[in-house]
């Protein structure tokens, strides 16, 4: 098993930023080294607390209820890249992110940034840094990231959620005022309902009329006195990329894509709602702090998935229904 590959320097701050998005989800994730073929890495946070008998709200306050996959293009992010390994050139690593963070702190002034794989008392991740820029590489510094590695069935278990093509969505302008909302709506988990579960709201996306190509998005928290909540108007309409299976072929959008064209859209009157957890809703839209070009929030069969397109990266957080709800076509 072997790994190697040197680290663009002007991605050295961006990475750290990733990493600390996700230190805030989980205090361990996993990740996926490709083979050198494949396009994108990928860091993975596993949902380890599902909806199935989780009680209490010290789990949610763990990142438990949240799946986040987060890819990196590596022609972007590295200059070089070898690998190899008897798992088909598959290698899963499971880190801390603040150490990981930590050690990239110390590549931030670096001539050179190399990540390799070692084994030392255990393995690591090992940062080569080198200061000053010479035909021969000398590592002045070199941190140590200490690394699990992972069995080749347990990277086989980590699937990402499926997602429909052709699933409708919006695109959030200010994904900053959805979080600032989301926070101020977890204060309310003292008037909730039911304080045996973690604090849960109703998110919805509603398209009025038949010829509007954008919708609004409601939030609200219901309490055992009043319903309390916030609605975001004027959102531009998304889609999964794929055949909408009720719009006109041809008008379909990816995921990164808004959809602009107003008659695309005269097939799509209707109203979407999902009882979610509003602490992992505030968890997931953390990633709007690596400044992605354009967020995205889609209500999928068992997920509200928020999705995060940068130029280079792309983070996909899957937030999970506690129930299932209905879709309701307005005639």
């Amino acid at each position: 098993m072997r790994f190697k590959a040197a680290l663009r320097l002007e991605k050295v701050p961006e990475l750290v930023s990733i990493s600390n998005v996700l230190a805030k989800y989980h205090r361990q994730v996993i990740l996926h080294l490709t083979p050198p073929a494949d396009d994108r890495i990928e860091f993975i946070v596993s949902s380890t607390g599902h909806r199935d008998g989780l009680v209490g709200r010290d789990r949610e306050r763990d990142g438990d209820l949240l799946a986040v996959w987060a890819s990196l293009e590596k022609v972007a992010w590295f200059s070089s890249y070898q690998l190899e390994s008897k798992a088909q050139d598959h290698i899963a690593l499971q880190l801390e992110p603040t150490s990981l963070s930590g050690a990239l702190r110390s590549a931030l002034r670096g001539q050179l940034v190399q990540l390799r794989l070692r084994r030392k008392l255990g393995a690591v991740l090992s940062l080569e840094i080198a200061l000053h820029d010479s035909t021969v590489p000398e590592w002045d510094i070199i941190q140590d990231v200490a690394v699990e590695v992972l069995p080749p069935a347990r990277l086989q278990e980590l699937r990402e959620p499926p997602v429909t093509a052709g699933a409708r969505g919006v695109v959030l302008s200010c994904p900053e005022r959805l979080h600032a909302a989301a926070k101020r709506l977890r204060a309310l988990h003292r008037y909730s309902i039911t304080e045996m579960e973690p604090l849960c709201a109703h998110l919805s996306i509603e398209v009025k009329r038949e010829t509007s190509s954008t919708a609004r998005l409601r939030l609200s928290v219901p309490t055992t006195t009043i319903r309390v909540g916030l609605t975001f108007t004027e959102l531009k309409l998304a889609y999964v990329e794929g055949e909408c299976p009720d719009a006109p072929p041809g008008s379909a959008a990816a995921p990164g894509h808004a959809d602009d064209n107003n008659s695309s859209a005269a097939a799509v009157h209707h109203l979407i709602s999902a009882k979610i957890p509003v602490g992992a809703l505030a968890n997931a839209l953390e990633a709007r702090l690596v400044h992605p070009q354009q967020t995205f929030c889609f209500v999928l069969t068992d997920f509200v998935l928020l999705h995060f397109a940068g130029e280079e990266f792309e983070f996909s957080c899957y937030v999970p229904r506690y129930e299932e709800d209905e879709t309701l076509d307005r005639l």
